[in-house]
């Protein structure tokens, strides 16, 4: 349970540190995502997708699969969370 709840606080992080990121003048690299902003707006979108990702997560915790939240969450610290705080800081 522990690799989960990483994960579901790396993504609660991910999307705080994109809707900064946004206002601080960033764009959103992920297409789908940057669809949903332009459908529901930027807050919506975000509690959607994030909501929709840590569903996502409770089921492969649930699974056999359950080992790979640990390299989910490796790969998600490196890939979203890292280069949001790098972007902040560059431009703070």
């Amino acid at each position: 349970m522990t690799a989960l709840y990483l994960c579901m606080g790396l993504q609660v992080a991910d999307g705080m540190l994109t809707y900064v990121g946004l206002r601080a003048g960033a764009t959103e690299a992920n297409p789908l995502v940057a669809s949903a902003m332009i459908a529901l707006g930027v807050g919506p979108a975000l509690v959607l997708v994030k909501a929709g990702g840590c569903y996502a997560l409770t089921i492969v915790a649930r699974s056999p699969l359950r080992w790979a939240l640990w390299p989910i969450a490796a790969f998600y610290t490196v890939a979203a969370v890292i280069p949001w705080l790098v972007f902040l800081a560059v431009r703070a």
